[in-house]
C-alpha cells in the first residue's frame, strides 16, 4: 500500500514470505500499466558468461497465443532498459514446424503477433532450447532470425515449463538466479526466491527495482 500511495518507490519481498503469499496481494494493490492485460515476471540467470531472462516464471500458468507475445513484449522491453539488445526466443518441444501440434502451433501464432506489435523486435519461434541457445542448431534452420547469435530471452510456453527450467539452472548448473522481476505493474514490485536467496540476490534486485523507479 505504501508503494501504491508514492510512500515507496519500490517493493521488494519474498525474503521471509512465500512468493505465492505475497503474489495475489500485490496484484490486487497495484494496478497494471494502461494497455497492457496481464502481468508476468521475469527471473535474470547469471552464467558464466552472461546472463538470461526467463519469462513467465511467475504468474500465468496457461498463458493463451497473445499472453505469451504480450509477455515476449514485456520482457523485451525491460532487457532494453538495461542497454542490452533483447533477442527473443519462443519455447517449445519444436523447433519451426518439426512437430506439428496445436501447442507449438500457439507458440507460432504468438510470435507472429508479437511481430506485427514490434516490427523491429529480434523474435523467433517456435524452437526448443537448444536451438535457442545454440547457433550452429539455429544453423539448420534457414528462415531463423536470431542471426546466429545465443537468445538471451526465453519465453516459455508455460509456467510449469518455465519453474523447471529455472530450478533446473539453479540447482543442477549452480547458477545465481534472481527473481522474478515483476513487469506489467505501474510501480516497481519485484519477488526474490526465499528459498535460496542470499546477500547478493538481494543486493542485485534491490538495484534493479531502483533502476526500474528511476527509469519511471
Amino acid at each position: 500500500m505504501m508503494l501504491r500511495m508514492g510512500d515507496a518507490d519500490g517493493l521488494v519481498c519474498g525474503v521471509t514470505r512465500r512468493v505465492r503469499k505475497t503474489m495475489s496481494p500485490l496484484l490486487k494493490i497495484i494496478p497494471l500499466r494502461d494497455g497492457i492485460k496481464r502481468a508476468c515476471g521475469m527471473t535474470m540467470v547469471f552464467t558464466k558468461d552472461d546472463v538470461l531472462f526467463l519469462a513467465d516464471t511467475a504468474i500465468n500458468i496457461v498463458p493463451s497465443e497473445e499472453d505469451l507475445a504480450e509477455i515476449a513484449l514485456l520482457a523485451a522491453e525491460a532487457v532494453q532498459r538495461l542497454d542490452i539488445e533483447p533477442r527473443v526466443a519462443m519455447l517449445s518441444f519444436s523447433s519451426f514446424g518439426g512437430t506439428p501440434h496445436p501447442r507449438s502451433e500457439a507458440v507460432r501464432r504468438a510470435v507472429e503477433i508479437a511481430r506485427k506489435k514490434a516490427p523491429d523486435l529480434i523474435i523467433d519461434g517456435e524452437m526448443r532450447v537448444d536451438a535457442a541457445l545454440d547457433p550452429t542448431i539455429q544453423a539448420r534452420y534457414k528462415s531463423c532470425r536470431l542471426g546466429g547469435k545465443k537468445a538471451n530471452i526465453l519465453v516459455f510456453p508455460n509456467l510449469e515449463a518455465a519453474n523447471i527450467g529455472f530450478n533446473l539452472m539453479r540447482i543442477v548448473g549452480n547458477t545465481p538466479v534472481v527473481g522474478p522481476v515483476m513487469l506489467g505493474l505501474q510501480k516497481p514490485a519485484h519477488m526474490l526466491q526465499p528459498h535460496s536467496a542470499g546477500v547478493s540476490d538481494v543486493v542485485r534486485l534491490t538495484a534493479f527495482a531502483c533502476m526500474d523507479a528511476a527509469s519511471r
